[in-house]
């Protein structure tokens, strides 16, 4: 396997942020270390998925804690360096630290199916702000619907329990 393109070991910060309104919101996880920032896109549903799954992780081994969340912002202006697809998480228990591998997606398919673009190795304190932070991130969206669970847009949506009415909550 080939070493990854990016590699940081307990960088300065990782954060997920977005840029955009609720509902036209771009994902970014951005990673500093030392005066390097780097910014990959992702999907929101893979960064509920990464932050939902950390903090399981977290859980099972006993090293979930309750933390107050440091705000963190992206650092503008962003350019991604490229599209997430494959992400994995894994515990090292040898370096007591967790370890997140991530492949690159280019137009419709999967960057370099035997190696890793990005990975990054981080504390498992680390980890819960963020997964913590990350929740918040995803919580702030849009609101969803009482009856069918859809996000509702500014003006409402159409909501599929209504019978075809326009809902606004």
């Amino acid at each position: 396997m080939n070493a990854p393109r990016y590699r940081f070991v307990n960088p300065d910060n990782v954060l997920v942020g977005t840029i955009g309104a609720p509902g036209e919101r771009e994902f970014y996880l951005q990673i500093q270390e030392s005066s390097r920032i780097h910014s990959f896109a992702l999907e929101k549903s893979q960064a509920d998925a990464l932050s939902r799954r950390s903090l399981q992780m977290l859980q099972d081994l006993g090293l979930k804690k309750s933390l107050s969340i440091r705000r963190l912002t992206l650092v503008t202006p962003v350019e991604s360096e490229f599209q997430i697809g494959v992400i994995s998480i894994a515990w090292q228990p040898a370096e007591h630290r967790f370890q997140i591998d991530i492949q690159g997606v280019s137009e419709n398919a999967v960057t370099d199916d035997s190696g890793i673009d990005l990975q990054i190795i981080l504390t498992p304190e680390v980890l819960n702000y963020f997964a913590l932070h990350t929740l918040e991130i995803v919580a702030a969206g849009r609101q969803p619907c009482l009856f069918c669970g859809g996000p509702i847009n500014a003006e409402g949506h159409l909501c599929p329990r209504s019978n075809g009415f326009r809902r606004v909550e």
